[in-house]
C-alpha cells in the first residue's frame, strides 16, 4: 500500500455525523441481519463513515446519497482511501 490507506472505523470516530457511532451500526447489523448479499441505501450518507464501516464488517453493498456536493465529493474521497 501507498500509506493513504485509512481504516474505515479509526476515520469513523471523526466521520460519523450520528449518536452512538459504530455501536449503532453493529446494532442494525443484527437486527437487520445484514451479510454480504444485503444491498443498504444511505439517505443523508454526509462523509460516508457509517457507509464504508457497514461494507468492512460484513461485505454489503452501499448506496451512499449525500445532496451537498463539498461533502459528497470529501465522502469519495476518503472512500477511495
Amino acid at each position: 500500500e501507498d500509506g493513504s490507506y485509512i481504516d474505515p472505523e479509526e476515520l469513523s470516530e471523526i466521520d460519523s455525523m450520528h449518536y452512538e457511532g459504530n455501536d449503532a451500526i453493529a446494532a442494525a447489523i443484527g437486527k437487520c441481519g445484514m451479510d454480504s448479499s444485503s444491498t443498504v441505501l444511505d439517505i443523508g450518507s454526509g462523509f460516508g463513515g457509517p457507509a464504508r464501516v457497514l461494507s468492512k464488517e460484513t461485505k454489503c453493498s452501499v448506496i451512499a446519497l449525500e445532496l451537498q456536493e463539498d461533502v459528497h465529493r470529501k465522502a469519495a474521497e476518503l472512500t477511495e482511501r
